[in-house]
Order: C-alpha cells, then sequence, then structure tokens
C-alpha cells in the first residue's frame, strides 16, 4: 500500500542511481535488491506523522494526542484521525467552560422584596425607595412632577459596597434625592430587576439611571424614556452624585416644568369635569325628587280619592240602613187608637219648629213613640235624640217602659237633640 496518509505529508524525494547500460547491471536486479525501497517510504511516512503529532502537542501542550498508528491500515489511520478531531474538541470544551462564571454554578439566591433586603445589608440611612413595580413608580414620578432615579444594584459585585457606604447610603445623597426625586430599587436578584438591567444595557454594578415616563424622543420605551446614566465608578463622593443629579434636574427644568403645566391642566379638567358630572347628579336628584314628589303627589291623590270614594259608600250605605230601617219602623208603628179613656195624645216640639202629634195607646212603649218621632224627623233616625217633658221636666230614655208606667198624659214632649 502507498506510505502516504490524508493526514502526514508525503516523503521527500530521494534521488535515484545513475542509469546503466551495463546489462550486467540490468540482470543484477532482483527481487532482494529492490525490498529496502517499501521500508524506506515506510519509514518516511512514519517519520512525518510523528512530526505532525508533535506540532499539534506545541501548538496545543494542554491536549493529549493519540500515538500514531503502528500499522498503515485505512481502519488505524480512521481511528487516529478520529481521536485527533475529539481531542481538539474536548480541549475547546473544556477552555470554554473555564470561562463561566462562579455565580453560574452558585447562583444568588432569589429575593421578594428589594428594599428589605437592602436594609439588611446597608441599613435604613437611604434614599426612601419606592415600594412596587417600575411601572408604578414611574407613576409617582409623574404625579410628582420629579424624576424617576433607577438603582441597578448587585449584591456580589466588588464595588457595590464600597459605593453604598461611602456615596449613596449618606445622609446628604438621602437628603437630596428624597426632596427631587423618586427613587426605585432594581435588584439583579429579582426577575424585574434582572429584565432592567438588560433594558439599560448595564455594563457594570452598581449603575444609575434617571428615567421620565413622559417621552422625550419618538422611539422612548413605554418603561419610561432614559435622560441620563453612568456608571458609579465615575462618581467619587456624595457630593459629586449630588451635583450631578442637580445638573440632570437643570437640563430638564423646562420637561419637569411642562409636565407640571401638564398636570395642572389635567387637574383643571378633571375639577371642570367633576363639578359638570356634580352638576349633572344635582340635575337627576332633582329630576328624581320631582318625579317622587309627583307620585307621592298622585299617591296622596289616589289615596284621597279612595277615602272619599269610601265616605260616599259607607254614607249611601248608611242611609240605605236608615231608609230601611225607617220603613221597618213605619210598617210596626200600629196605628192611631181612636179617642178612648185608653189613649193619649202627645204632642212633640220638633227642633226645626215643627209640632206634630197623635193619640197612642197607654200600654203603648216608649219605643212606639220613639219610632212615631224617628218617621217623621229623617236627621233624627238615628236615635240621638230623647223625648223630655216640660212639666215636670223629665227626660223619657226607657223606652221598654209603658206611657203608663212612664207617668205620661196627654201632654207636650220636646224632642231634644244630643
Amino acid at each position: 500500500p502507498s506510505p502516504f496518509s490524508p493526514s502526514a505529508p508525503p516523503p521527500s524525494p530521494t534521488p535515484s542511481p545513475p542509469a546503466s547500460s551495463s546489462p550486467a547491471s540490468s540482470s543484477s536486479s532482483s527481487p532482494a535488491s529492490t525490498s529496502p525501497a517499501p521500508s524506506s517510504s515506510s519509514g518516511a511516512a512514519t517519520s512525518a506523522a510523528s512530526s505532525f503529532a508533535s506540532a499539534s502537542a506545541a501548538t496545543h501542550p494542554h491536549t493529549p494526542q493519540p500515538p500514531p498508528p503502528a500499522s498503515s491500515g485505512l481502519a488505524a489511520w480512521l481511528s487516529w484521525a478520529w481521536g485527533i478531531a475529539y481531542s481538539s474538541f474536548h480541549f475547546v470544551g473544556t477552555f470554554m467552560f473555564s470561562l463561566l462564571p462562579i455565580s453560574y454554578f452558585n447562583p444568588a439566591p432569589r429575593i421578594t422584596n428589594p428594599s428589605v433586603a437592602f436594609d439588611e445589608t446597608y441599613g435604613t440611612r437611604h434614599p426612601t425607595f419606592y415600594n412596587g413595580r417600575l411601572s408604578g413608580a414611574l407613576v409617582e414620578a409623574t404625579s410628582r412632577h420629579q424624576l424617576l432615579l433607577v438603582l441597578v444594584h448587585s449584591q456580589d459585585h466588588e464595588m457595590t459596597r464600597a459605593f453604598m457606604e461611602s456615596v449613596f447610603c449618606t445622609t446628604e445623597v438621602q437628603a437630596y434625592v428624597d426632596e427631587n426625586f423618586v427613587c426605585w430599587l432594581a435588584d439583579v436578584r429579582q426577575a424585574e430587576g434582572t429584565h432592567v438591567a438588560r433594558q439599560l444595557s448595564v455594563p457594570t454594578y452598581p449603575f444609575l439611571a434617571v428615567l421620565t415616563s413622559a417621552p422625550v424622543t419618538a422611539n422612548a420605551a413605554a418603561t419610561g424614556a432614559v435622560i441620563a446614566r453612568t456608571d458609579t465608578a465615575a462618581v467619587p463622593g456624595p457630593d459629586f452624585l449630588v451635583a450631578w443629579l442637580e445638573m440632570v434636574r437643570e437640563a430638564q427644568r423646562g420637561h419637569l416644568s411642562e409636565m407640571e403645566q401638564q398636570s395642572s391642566a389635567r387637574a383643571e379638567d378633571r375639577m371642570i369635569r367633576e363639578e359638570q358630572d356634580l352638576a349633572y347628579q344635582q340635575s337627576l336628584e332633582d329630576d328624581r325628587r320631582k318625579q317622587r314628589e309627583a307620585r307621592e303627589a298622585e299617591e296622596r291623590e289616589r289615596r284621597e280619592r279612595e277615602e272619599e270614594e269610601r265616605r260616599e259608600r259607607e254614607r249611601a250605605e248608611e242611609e240605605e240602613r236608615q231608609r230601611r230601617l225607617l220603613e221597618e219602623k213605619r210598617e210596626r208603628l200600629p196605628a192611631e187608637p181612636p179617642s178612648s179613656p185608653d189613649a193619649l195624645r202627645l204632642l212633640f216640639q220638633l227642633p226645626s219648629g215643627e209640632r206634630i202629634g197623635r193619640r197612642f195607646n197607654k200600654n203603648d212603649t216608649l219605643e212606639v213613640v220613639y219610632d212615631y218621632v224617628d218617621t217623621h224627623q229623617n236627621e233624627l233616625a238615628s236615635g240621638l235624640y230623647v223625648l223630655e217633658s216640660q212639666y215636670p221636666k223629665k227626660a223619657h230614655t226607657q223606652k221598654a217602659l209603658t206611657l203608663y208606667e212612664s207617668g205620661l198624659s196627654s201632654e207636650v214632649l220636646w224632642v231634644i237633640p244630643l
């Protein structure tokens, strides 16, 4: 077989012996004389492969290289090529794996409340953090006509503690930020903090950014427009940070004034709408009151009408009852007896001045006398009167007594209404 391999360079050519015209030279050629040639070519190929392996080991000193194949078979050469490829991929993978940070294998624990975790680490002397999401902090800043200061925070960064203790958590920074900004903490141990850090393309930690909810450019993000940003490595002390924040506020003074004017305009519009709504509600209430009063008046009239109808009905029923009663009294009234010793003539002086009279049997009861008066005096049919004698004056009220028992004689009885 050929001594060359796809991965080994061909051996350098050897000079051929000078040609001879002697037949002895030709005839002296034999298989024994040509047999060293293949051995020389195989050694050259082996030497070339060893040189390539040595070169690969020099290029990647940490990658173990497999020895060259002992034989020149095709399977052996393929196995050797596979070993070379595997060693190369193993080296590249090990190198990339070593570049991963230690935090990738031991990530920091996730937190739910960044402000509480910050207080537990650095104390409570720091600018007041808005407790909520970034969208809520932007709304709060807009309502207060202020800018939003975002602190992107990573607890594991080497510069974090020094910046917090010497700059951010100082009395000067706390007083200035609380008066002029709404401050929000984006901790990368929280999902939203990690998202904000990616959105702001934070190069290092800690990191400060100033945002406004009202977009200042056409491409402003829906989560707020970034108007200033700085790495904390460029902030040597609290005075520098206060000066930088003041410079940002001065640059945005016109924008803040516009925000305040817009807020005042919205407040005025809201007040006008509230007044209009109040007037509308008052108008609705007046209409409802008028409708209620109208319904109450109709109900009152209906009740009065029903009451009047009831009284008319009762009056008609009473008149009908009185009429039937008078008819009954006329029917049971005995006929007037003729003049005799047992007959008494009684006269009755009615309240109207009219005088009526007839004869009664002395054995008739006073009820018969009352029935007679009732049949001639309809307004007294209810019996609300009494018969009185004048000499002597006496009221005759016991209707069950007879005229004789009552001591009546032929005389005038006065009808006295009660």
